[in-house]
């Protein structure tokens, strides 16, 4: 098993949203968690899960507790040896959870399947609205 990653922490314990000056702007909202990881790659026998970036963010206010994930350009890879019989691709996707319930999107969605004996079509198309 081999991981790699580079993370920042971000923490706000203030009631009050914090602004940082250093070499830029950041915002840190009130009672708010960050954690962010770039070039992030996980590999276990051979299989492969990797995204260019990888945030979990917790805020909590007066509404309640909310946890957002976000992955961009997400990369998944089932292979034996050098041949890949799986892989999924998407350039973004992110899953927001509150004491409502759960929202999730994903876009460029690019599943490839290489089965020998099976054929597999999939449609990912955005759903279109009717006027």
């Amino acid at each position: 098993m081999t991981f790699s990653a580079a993370f920042t922490v971000q923490l706000n314990s203030t009631s009050t949203t914090q602004t940082i000056f250093d070499g830029g702007s950041l915002s840190l909202a009130a009672t708010s968690l960050k954690i962010e990881a770039t070039s992030v790659t996980l590999a276990i026998a051979g299989q492969q899960v990797s995204a260019s970036r990888f945030t979990v963010e917790e805020i909590t206010n007066s509404a309640g507790r909310l946890v957002r994930t976000t992955v961009q350009n997400f990369e998944l890879r089932l292979r034996s040896g050098t041949t890949d019989f799986v892989t999924v691709n998407a350039a973004a996707a992110s899953v927001m959870v509150n004491r409502l319930g759960v929202a999730a999107r994903v876009t460029g969605l690019v599943p490839t399947f290489n089965l020998p004996g099976l054929t597999l079509t999939i449609n990912t198309a955005e759903p279109r609205r009717s006027s």
